[in-house]
């Protein structure tokens, strides 16, 4: 029972670490977005999940939000990281996406996995017309597997959907589920 909920602060020390490295700097305020501004849209949690919003603060500004899908006494969750920064370049958008990867990578390395498996675009050269997929594997010492399945998608904002999973039967499931999430007032 203890080890799942290490993994889990463990996973959630990671995103929060990415969620630094990812960010960029907006003053909501002058901006002119409001708390309350639809930002994403999202399918009905499945069963026995609960979702939670957090704002990304950088220097006490919110740089973005958090929304986490998790369900009590799993390490499967999906983690969206939505920055409010203007990612209309696409200078920008290699950037962050490549960013996003590696801070990932980055944080479950300095937890003891190591990737395994990754099937990923050429950063440089991916079309901004869909979402970039990115899939990686971790493993460790013990044995313990997690699976990573990344959406990354733009706007003149940046979305980053990731599910991580330790569990295969609840891998497939969340992945079907957060490709469902778009942004708010998506045409596609």
């Amino acid at each position: 029972m203890l080890a799942p909920l290490r993994l889990v602060a463990s996973l959630l020390l990671v995103f929060a670490s990415a969620a630094a490295l990812c960010g960029q700097g907006l003053d909501v305020g002058a901006a002119g977005l409001e708390w309350g501004e639809a930002l994403l849209s999202m399918p009905e949690p499945p069963l026995g999940y609960t979702v939670s919003k957090d704002p990304l603060l950088s220097d006490d500004r919110v740089v973005g939000y958090q929304v986490k899908l998790t369900k009590k006494d799993s390490a499967s969750k999906v983690i969206v990281e939505i920055s409010l920064a203007d990612l209309s370049e696409r200078r920008a958008r290699v950037a962050v996406c490549k960013g996003c990867v590696g801070s990932l990578a980055a944080g479950l390395q300095s937890a003891g996995f190591r990737m395994t498996t990754d099937k990923m675009p050429d950063m440089d050269n991916v079309d901004f017309d869909k979402p970039v997929v990115v899939e990686l594997t971790f493993d460790d010492d013990n044995g313990k597997k997690i699976r990573v399945h990344k959406r990354l998608f733009f706007t003149s904002k940046g979305y980053d959907v990731s599910v991580l999973a330790t569990d295969e039967a609840d891998f497939r499931p969340l992945v079907e589920w957060a490709a469902r999430i778009r942004p708010a007032a998506s045409g596609w």
